[in-house]
C-alpha cells in the first residue's frame, strides 16, 4: 500500500469522525430549526410530517407555506402567524384578527366576526399586559375583553372579569386621526394572566351613524404598532381579514415557581450549567436566562457561552 493512499485513507476517516461528532452535538443542543428562514429556537420546535418533533410540550410550531404558524380552533380555523422568537425576553409575536360587527341602514347587525379564537391549548402563552392594549373603534361602540375565566360557573367561556372602553362621535368630523382618547377610538390597559383574546360588543342603535361609522371594531394590539386613522371607521371587512401584531409572554408552566421546578430534576428546563431561573411575571411558571457574562440558549446543555471567550 503506497504512502499516498495511506494518507488519503487517514484523512477520509478523520472526516467521517468529524461529521459523526457534529451530528451528535446537534442532537444534544436541540436544533437548530428554521421555517422559511425564520429561526425557531428550542424549547420551540417544528412539528414534523409524522407528527413528532424536537420541542418541549406546548411549544410546537407548524411550518406552513414557508411560514411558522400556530394552528387554531374557533374563529375561521385558519392558522395564525408566529415569529420574533426571543429566548432572553421570553416573548413571541403573533398576528391576530380584528373583531368586528357592521350595521345596515335600519340599524340592525348585518354581519360580524368575533368568535373566540383558541391558539393556546397547552397554556404556555399569556398575552403581554406590558406590551399590548385593547383598542376599540366606532362612533357609538363599547367593546370589551373577557379577562379572567369564572372558575365557579362550570362553563368553558364564562368570565368573571371584563376589560373594555366606550368611544363615541356625533358626526363625521368629530374624530381626529392620531387621537385615541374616546372620540372614534379608545384604548385601555389589559390585565396580566390573559390566555386568549375573546372580545365582544354592546349593541346600540346605529341608524344615525351608519353613513360615517357603519361598524364596530375591537382588537388587542402591540401598543406602539397601532395609530388611529379616521379611515379605519369605514373599513369593509366582509370576506377579508384585518390583522394586528400581538406580543405573547411564554414560560415553562409545568411548575409555578423556580423553587418547585428545581425539585423536578428530570423536567427542569434550565439545562445549561451557566443558566439561571426566573419566576414568570405573567402567570405561573418560570423562564431561563444565561448568567451575566454569558449569552445563548439556556434551555440547551451547552447553550450559554462566555462573552469573553
Amino acid at each position: 500500500m503506497s504512502r499516498t493512499f495511506q494518507l488519503l485513507l487517514v484523512l477520509a476517516l478523520v472526516g467521517i469522525v468529524r461529521v459523526g461528532g457534529s451530528r451528535a452535538h446537534k442532537n444534544v443542543t436541540h436544533g437548530p430549526h428554521s421555517c422559511g428562514g425564520v429561526d425557531v429556537p428550542y424549547p420551540f420546535g417544528i412539528v414534523e410530517d409524522g407528527g413528532g418533533g424536537d420541542f418541549r410540550t406546548g411549544f410546537h410550531v407548524m411550518c406552513d407555506a414557508g411560514e411558522p404558524v400556530l394552528h387554531t380552533t374557533g374563529g375561521d380555523g385558519k392558522p395564525i402567524k408566529i415569529g420574533n422568537f426571543s429566548i432572553r425576553m421570553a416573548e413571541v409575536r403573533v398576528w391576530l384578527p380584528v373583531a368586528w360587527q357592521c350595521y345596515d341602514s335600519s340599524g340592525n347587525v348585518s354581519g360580524s366576526d368575533y368568535n373566540p379564537l383558541e391558539f393556546n391549548d397547552e397554556g404556555v402563552y399569556r398575552i403581554s399586559h406590558a406590551r399590548n392594549n385593547l383598542f376599540v373603534l366606532g362612533c357609538e361602540t363599547t367593546g370589551y375583553l373577557g379577562s379572567q375565566p369564572d372558575q365557579g360557573s362550570g362553563e368553558s367561556r364564562s368570565y368573571a372579569q371584563f376589560t373594555g372602553c366606550l368611544c363615541y362621535c356625533n358626526n363625521s368630523q368629530s374624530a381626529a386621526s392620531g387621537a385615541c382618547s374616546g372620540v372614534g377610538c379608545c384604548h385601555v390597559e389589559i390585565p396580566p394572566d390573559l390566555l386568549g383574546n375573546w372580545v365582544a360588543f354592546v349593541i346600540y342603535d346605529h341608524r344615525n351613524k351608519v353613513n360615517f361609522s357603519p361598524c364596530d371594531y375591537a382588537f388587542v394590539a402591540e401598543k406602539k404598532h397601532y395609530s388611529f386613522n379616521t379611515t379605519d371607521l369605514k373599513r369593509a371587512l366582509h370576506g377579508t381579514t384585518w390583522e394586528m401584531p400581538v406580543v405573547l409572554d411564554w414560560a415553562i408552566r409545568d411548575s409555578p415557581t423556580c423553587k418547585l421546578a428545581r425539585k423536578k430534576k428530570e423536567g427542569y428546563a434550565c439545562k445549561s450549567s451557566n443558566s439561571r431561573c426566573l419566576d414568570s411575571t405573567n402567570g405561573p411558571g418560570y423562564i431561563c436566562n444565561c448568567r451575566r457574562g454569558y449569552e445563548g440558549n439556556p434551555y440547551n446543555e451547552r447553550g450559554c457561552t462566555g462573552l469573553y471567550i
